[in-house]
């Protein structure tokens, strides 16, 4: 069974935003924060090799709007969120 949660950054700005959500959301679940810039496909690599059930990404699309990418890795659902709106 998957559990816990990825946090990834595809821009070295985002990892202020990252740190804050990871700190938030150890609060209720595991959480592995990558700080280094990686590219999506490396992300998701990494997270479904830690067995995360949802990975999470801020890339610059991302950081311009204030959201973040969300995959849900059980359902392979994709979104972007507000990333105040993210839990």
């Amino acid at each position: 069974k998957r559990d816990g949660l990825y946090l990834g950054i595809m821009e070295p700005e985002a990892i202020n935003t990252i740190l804050e959500l990871a700190h938030i959301q150890r609060q209720n679940q595991k959480v592995y924060t990558e700080y280094n810039k990686k590219s999506l496909k490396a992300h998701l690599k990494a997270a479904d090799r830690l067995g995360v059930k949802k990975c999470a990404i801020i890339g610059e699309d991302e950081l311009k709007a204030g959201e973040i990418w969300v995959k849900d890795l059980g359902t392979k659902e994709e979104r972007r969120i507000a990333i105040d709106q993210f839990n």
